[in-house]
């Protein structure tokens, strides 16, 4: 991870830098982690345009705060108010809750302090703790536990989204559908990247799921207007479909987001086998070397 920031021109750093120096001067963090980078990079050249040559960042941040309450709403608007270049998606909890998960060996915790860049911290020590690997086998069965849990639920949802869609209730229908997505962005962070998300805004779901990979977010985030107006919908209807009066849904919309969303869960059901396939893999080796060494070591005696 650190070398990968160390690739970053000298400007993206120094952006960097400048984001975290007013997330410390703001909120007085204890540490702040990179977890992820993602960079885009835009060259253009024409006979009737200047060429241009631009970058883009995702960064994604752990924050580590002190006792008191949680924080990580105000942070996220805080960095998304102070970064206009590209993105910074903010993930904040309390010392303490951290000291919890890596005791109890959480993944995701345990491999950002293991691999994360260590960008700031409060008393100053660099050095990130020594933290062993999380059991393979354990992490997935976890990982199946999960998805299937989650999964379930967006069917359901989906299923009651499909039965308000045809009986003509379709602000219900796409509250239903933000349900959908929600709950399978739930199961796709929890497969790859172990983390246990309370948020329920969907940008800020999908922004965390490019942290493993872009294809969740391409779904809604289309190039066009009229992608943006229906995830709009979808994400509005969260609190205005069920407390505004002038929220109103019509049925063209609710059809468009159903196929929409029909395709998303297919795409996390896609994406989650893969990977607990891949976690699966990694445990078989894992349980292979072992079974060797201790062979091994047996005929060593």
């Amino acid at each position: 991870m650190e070398n990968m920031l160390k690739q970053l021109p000298a400007e993206d750093q120094d952006e960097l830098q400048g984001i975290v120096a007013k997330l410390v001067q703001q909120f007085q963090p204890e540490k702040i982690i990179c977890f992820g980078c993602v960079s885009s990079k835009k060259i253009s050249h024409s006979c009737f345009a200047e060429a241009t040559d631009e970058s883009c960042n995702h960064f994604f941040l752990l924050v580590v705060t002190a006792a008191g309450k949680r924080i990580e709403h105000d942070v996220q608007s805080y960095a998304t108010n102070h970064y206009t270049k590209g993105k910074v998606t903010v993930l904040a909890h309390r010392y303490e809750t951290i000291e919890k998960a890596l005791s109890r060996q959480s993944r995701f915790f345990c491999r950002v302090f293991r691999e994360g860049t260590l960008l700031y911290a409060a008393n100053g020590l660099t050095a990130m703790p020594t933290l062993p690997e999380v059991c393979p086998r354990k992490t997935t069965e976890k990982a199946r536990n999960h998805f299937l849990n989650r999964f379930d639920l967006a069917q359901g949802f989906f299923c009651a989204a499909e039965n308000a869609l045809e009986s003509g209730y379709f602000n219900c229908a796409v509250f239903l559908m933000h349900q959908v997505v929600e709950q399978s962005c739930r199961a796709l962070i929890r497969v790859h990247i172990a983390y246990r998300s309370d948020i329920h805004h969907l940008g800020r779901l999908l922004d965390l799921c490019c942290c493993f990979s872009p294809e969740p977010a391409r779904v809604f985030a289309g190039n066009t207007t009229e992608d943006t107006r229906l995830f709009s919908i979808l994400a509005k209807s969260y609190l205005e479909g069920r407390y505004k009066d002038e929220f109103q849904v019509d049925e063209a919309d609710a059809r468009l987001l159903y196929r929409k969303v029909k395709y998303f869960m297919e795409l996390t059901k896609d994406l989650c086998f893969k990977k607990i396939e891949a976690l699966e893999t990694k445990a078989l080796l894992s349980e292979a070397q072992t079974k060797l060494e201790i062979e091994e070591l047996i005929h060593t005696v």
